[in-house]
């Protein structure tokens, strides 16, 4: 990347800009998630997707104002991705191991920092500006099937706790019906055969 003569200062000032752009997003994040739980994932894949092409025209021009711009568009994808990935770990978790699966989603999230150590590996064997284009190829067919099976996986949550709904209300039945007490009926009067006063 096109530090200039900045070093390891300018190596700190991407990483705090990103970790930055990070957090600031967040609570927009969680604000898409109200409105659809897919929403976070496709912003932050989308955002993935031009952060890479964007790193990309950054290599191949070494342009500061796009590294900056780089840093920003990557670091509100990994937030948008934080929070998208949180919300789908804890609706699929049970109430018993919702913690193990957030530490197995954390776990599995921070190996994405070896990213950039092989971007930089395959970089020395091909053009770096191809490797990450390579890169946004991949978050392309990442998003693309993720975004098609999704529909498929909201409808199988859907049916499940319908069918689980079902077994409790069978379940459920007979015991409500032997448990509630029983109203006494008592014969609707008419009017007509009901006594009418005797007139003095």
């Amino acid at each position: 990347m096109p530090l200039g003569g900045y070093g390891a200062v300018g190596g700190g000032i991407i990483a705090a800009v990103t970790l930055g752009s990070g957090i600031a997003v967040q609570p927009w994040a969680r604000r898409l998630t109200r409105r659809s739980p897919a929403a976070p994932f496709g912003t932050g894949m989308a955002s993935v997707i031009a952060g890479l092409l964007t790193a990309a025209l950054t290599v191949a021009t070494g342009s500061l104002l796009l590294l900056l711009v780089t840093t920003v568009v990557l670091g509100s994808a990994y937030g948008l991705l934080l929070v998208s990935g949180l919300q789908l770990a804890e609706s699929l978790a049970g109430p018993q191991n919702i913690s193990t699966v957030i530490a197995v989603f954390y776990s599995l999230t921070y190996v994405g920092f070896v990213f950039p150590v092989l971007v930089q590996v395959l970089g020395k064997l091909w053009d770096p500006a191809a490797v990450l284009v390579a890169g946004s190829a991949l978050a392309v067919a990442a998003l693309a099937t993720t975004l098609i099976a999704w529909p498929a996986r909201r409808a199988a949550q859907i049916g499940s706790y319908a069918r689980e709904s079902s077994r409790r209300n069978v379940a459920a039945g007979p015991a409500s019906r032997t448990t509630s007490p029983s109203r006494p009926t008592h014969p609707k009067r008419s009017p007509i055969s009901s006594p009418s006063p005797s007139v003095r």
